[in-house]
């Protein structure tokens, strides 16, 4: 899979524009596939502004943070797991995240978007409680234990926009 990632932003005349258009290198997850990162902010965005991410380091973001990317999960044996991830790349904060007693397993502080757009893909919740995504569904990951595994013997891509969220004691 190839992807693409176009920006748009305001001139100094404050017209829309194009600011950038390029392909995304992907980033490996070893042990679970790759991703596509897009966006990665900390704060909520102001307008009108150059258009471009922000860059923000942490795979997952901060209390109305934002963070949007494409994940292709790989089948295999088992569920996703993450714990070796390069944090240079993707965030020492991801492979902090993953229960190490339960490989994939994790929960965070963000309210998580999720759209299958390709294969079906398993989401694991506490208990074993599973259920069958496919190409077309979504869900709304509420900050709750899971974890993503791939049904059947190809690929699956879902593209995630997480907002960062609170979490009370």
């Amino acid at each position: 899979m190839a992807a693409r990632l176009v920006l748009t932003g305001f001139d100094d005349a404050g017209r829309s524009v194009v600011v950038h258009d390029a392909g995304v290198d992907a980033v490996a997850m070893p042990g679970a596939g790759h991703l596509y990162p897009f966006w990665s902010a900390n704060e909520p965005a102001t307008y009108p502004s150059d258009g471009l991410s922000p860059k923000a380091p942490e795979f997952f973001p901060p209390l109305n943070g934002s963070r949007f990317f494409t994940m292709v999960l790989t089948p295999q044996e088992g569920a996703a797991s993450v714990q070796d991830t390069d944090g240079e790349k993707l965030g020492a904060d991801l492979a902090a995240a993953m229960d190490h007693d339960n490989p994939g397993m994790h929960a965070t502080d963000t309210t998580d978007f999720a759209i299958v757009t390709q294969g079906s893909v398993g989401l694991e919740l506490d208990e074993g409680a599973e259920v069958i995504l496919h190409t077309g569904d979504a869900v709304v990951q509420n900050g709750t234990r899971h974890k993503w595994r791939v049904v059947g013997d190809t690929e699956a891509v879902i593209t995630f926009v997480l907002i960062g969220a609170h979490r009370t004691p």
